[in-house]
């Protein structure tokens, strides 16, 4: 019988110490950046009031509208990286004992534009995280059974899975090396007798049933 042991897992090196600082200062420099047009709008504004009926009302106006737009756009990019970071946290806590519990190399962070995906070897459990829900897959956070996945491909950094499910048919994710994580994969078939002792336990179907009741799971409609 094959064993979790037996399986030759390639790491897939989930982000370095280095990388999270870098995610860490860019976050820090946005929201910097943010604040720092928040006050230069406000300065081109009062520009602008103080030149209401001169000649150069005009001009100003359009220098205030062009502060407007930036600051708009640079507090968007805040919105943006305050999210991509609170990915990290988000997988954190989806950590379950004896339902979830990934090893390191079987789990990856994308820093942009923030998503998540961890493999349990142990039960089978695939969970994916997202910055933002989007497409079919309206949960930020998604559990499912490796049984559910029915086709699986990789295309352009991008992990492709086919589900066994008619409301998320599929799933796209972005991914660090999606050759490595096809390949892991490709290796959970192997573990199906693995898998079903592990699931028979107490712990796992308690933690299963919550999250279908809590809709962050997937199960197979057909």
């Amino acid at each position: 019988m094959n064993t979790v042991n037996g399986i030759t897992n390639t790491s897939n090196q989930a982000q370095s110490s280095a990388w999270v600082a870098v995610k860490k200062i860019f976050i820090a420099v946005t929201i910097f950046a943010g604040v720092a047009t928040l006050f230069a709008t406000g300065g081109k504004f009062f520009d602008y009031v103080s030149s209401i009926g001169n000649y150069s009302q005009t001009a100003k106006l359009y220098e205030f509208l062009k502060w407007v737009v930036a600051t708009i756009f640079i507090f968007w990019l805040i919105n943006r990286t305050i999210l991509m970071g609170r990915v990290d946290k988000i997988a954190k806590g989806m950590q379950v004992p004896r339902f979830f519990e990934p090893k390191k190399d079987d789990q990856t962070t994308q820093i942009v534009p923030g998503s998540y995906i961890g493999i349990d070897f142990d039960t089978g459990v695939i969970g994916v995280a997202a910055a933002y829900a989007t497409g079919q897959n309206n949960k930020k956070v998604t559990y499912f059974e490796c049984d559910l996945i029915e086709t699986y491909d990789y295309h352009n950094d991008h992990l492709i899975l086919n589900l066994r499910n008619r409301r998320v048919p599929s799933l796209s994710i972005l991914v660090k090396d999606s050759q490595q994580m096809f390949r892991k994969i490709e290796q959970l078939s192997q573990l199906r007798a693995v898998h079903a002792s592990r699931r028979a336990v107490e712990p796992y179907q308690t933690a299963k049933e919550r999250f279908l009741k809590e809709g962050t799971m997937i199960q197979a409609d057909y």
